[in-house]
């Protein structure tokens, strides 16, 4: 039995949420997952479900991961967009460096 047969997870809106008193002891880490439109967050921990979530549906890993893939999941382009533009290069003087097409330094 690896480790994503004995991990749970919990599904909440974040309302329900909001009015939890979480002990993060007993989860799998410090700070819930949200979904990508912000209504929803997910609680994963291991073995008996901690008795704050008690009344909640718990899910295995396997049973998750659909709705994982679908409502949390983010392209890591939406957390860090790429730079339309290169950045500006500066000498240890302040000047600014300007490079030709090859990328070569122009004196």
């Amino acid at each position: 039995m690896g480790i994503k047969d004995s991990r749970k997870f919990v599904i909440l809106t974040k309302e329900e949420y909001n009015e939890l008193d979480v002990d993060w002891g007993l989860l799998l880490s410090d700070e819930p997952g949200y979904s990508t439109d912000g209504s929803k967050v997910f609680l994963k921990y291991n073995g008996e479900m901690p008795e704050f979530l008690k009344g909640h549906s718990s899910f295995t890993y396997y049973d998750f991961k659909p709705t994982f893939d679908k409502d949390f999941a983010i392209d890591i382009e939406d957390v860090n967009p790429a730079p339309e533009t290169e950045p500006d290069v500066y000498d240890e003087d302040g000047n600014k460096v300007e490079f030709d097409e090859n990328g070569k330094v122009i004196e």
